[in-house]
């Protein structure tokens, strides 16, 4: 069943970790498809900022410039797991890149796929 707080020894804890434990790197699907569905006004976009801004308090409180890994599901959700997560920093940032500030990616698809040639040259010299 629900398991809203992150505590324990090592077995109540893997009975929590994905029974009621929150993952910050969600809110970034849930942003952008926030915004999407609200029809991208300045609005929904006010909107997402709002849901991204509590991240800030996380960025300067706990893992400086880091978001942690998970989060107790129940109130006041306690940072837990490990405290510097890449995916939870990536999944807060880009959606306010993208989505709030409405800039374009930094990364072309264009670079995307020079990635995927350099791998199939890679493979190919294993051969």
């Amino acid at each position: 069943g629900y398991q809203g707080r992150y505590i324990g020894d090592q077995n109540a804890r893997d009975h929590a970790y994905h029974q009621g434990t929150a993952w910050p790197w969600l809110m970034g699907p849930f942003v952008s498809g926030y915004v999407k569905t609200m029809g991208n006004t300045a609005q929904s976009r006010a909107d997402a900022w709002e849901f991204l801004k509590p991240f800030t308090l996380h960025l300067t409180q706990v893992g400086l410039g880091s978001i942690s890994e998970i989060a107790d599901g129940d109130s006041p959700n306690t940072p837990r797991g490990c405290f510097a997560q890449a995916w939870s920093v990536a999944e807060i940032l880009r959606p306010l890149w993208e989505d709030v500030l409405q800039q374009a990616s930094p990364w072309p698809h264009e670079a995307a796929a020079g990635v995927g040639k350099a791998a199939a040259s890679l493979a190919g010299a294993e051969k």
